[in-house]
C-alpha cells in the first residue's frame, strides 16, 4: 500500500550515520501520510565533533494536486567536543550535552514533471521550526527552484533534453541558535565553487556560522548519451595526461 522502510549505515573514522526510516503514505487508510525516523550521526569539523541521536515523526497531507502540508516533531540530543583552544565563544559556549525540542510546520507546492529528473515545473517549500529544550530560537525559511527545458538543442527523437533551473533560498534564524543549528554555505549539494562549509562568517580561521543565509544559483545540465560520454571521459584523460 505504499508503505516504505529504510535502512541506512555509513560507518566511518570521520562522519558516521545511523538511520531507521518508516513511512505510510496513507495513514490507518486516512489522506494523512505519517514518517517515523530515529537516527544518529558524528561528524569531526575543524571546529568541534559533533555526536547527534534523535528522532522525528511528521505528518503530512496532500491538499490538492500540487499543494501539501505538513508538521513534524524532532526530539535531539546533541554533543560538541574537540573543540579547539583558540576557538571564539560563538563555538566553545556551545562545548557539552544539549537538548532540543523542535515543532515544524509547512507547506509546499510542486509542480514538476518528474521527482527525479524534473525538466519543467517549480518546487517551493515553505517552513517555520520554533525549537525548545537548552537554546530557545525559531527558524524560518523558504526555497524555490524553477526548471526549464530548452527545446532548440534536443536530440531529433526528443530525447536529451537541456535542463536550465533557478533556484533560491533564504533562511533566517535568532542570534540565540547554537553553532551547530545555524546556516553554512558551500559544496555540490549547496554553493559549487567553494568548499563543504566554505561559506560564512570566520573567526580565529573557523567556521562559526551565520544567522541568515541567502542562496541563489543557475544550474545548466547538458544530458551525455553513451557515445558521448566515451568521448568526454576519453577528452578529460587525455587533457589530464598533457597537463601531468
Amino acid at each position: 500500500a505504499g508503505q516504505e522502510l529504510r535502512l541506512e549505515a555509513m560507518p566511518g573514522a570521520i562522519f558516521q550515520r545511523y538511520a531507521a526510516t518508516w513511512r505510510d503514505p496513507y495513514f490507518l487508510n486516512s489522506p494523512y501520510g505519517l514518517t517515523n525516523s530515529i537516527y544518529y550521526n558524528q561528524r569531526a569539523f575543524a571546529e568541534y565533533q559533533e555526536d547527534r541521536i534523535g528522532g522525528r515523526i511528521t505528518v503530512d497531507r496532500r491538499l490538492d494536486p500540487i499543494w501539501r502540508a505538513s508538521g513534524s516533531l524532532r526530539v535531539e540530543g546533541v554533543d560538541l567536543s574537540d573543540i579547539p583552544a583558540w576557538a571564539p565563544p560563538s563555538i566553545s559556549d556551545f562545548a557539552g550535552d544539549s537538548f532540543l525540542l523542535g515543532f515544524r510546520g509547512g507547506v509546499s507546492r510542486d509542480t514538476r514533471d518528474s521527482f527525479l529528473f524534473p525538466s519543467s515545473g517549480s518546487l517551493i517549500d515553505i517552513n517555520y521550526e520554533q525549537v525548545l529544550g537548552t537554546y530557545t530560537y525559531p527558524i524560518a525559511s523558504i526555497e524555490g527552484t524553477k526548471f526549464f527545458t530548452t527545446k532548440w538543442l534536443q536530440r531529433n527523437d526528443g530525447a536529451g533534453k537541456h535542463i536550465l533551473s533557478v533556484r533560491s533560498q533564504m533562511s533566517v534564524t535568532s542570534q540565540d541558535a547554537p553553532v551547530y543549528e545555524r546556516f553554512y554555505a558551500g559544496g555540490i549539494r549547496s554553493f559549487r565553487g567553494f568548499t563543504f562549509r566554505g561559506m560564512g562568517p570566520v573567526e580565529n580561521q573557523l567556521q562559526t556560522g551565520g544567522s541568515f543565509l541567502w542562496l541563489n544559483t543557475i544550474e545548466y545540465q547538458v544530458p551525455l548519451n553513451a557515445k558521448e560520454s566515451i568521448f568526454f571521459a576519453t577528452f578529460c584523460d587525455h587533457g589530464t595526461n598533457e597537463q601531468d
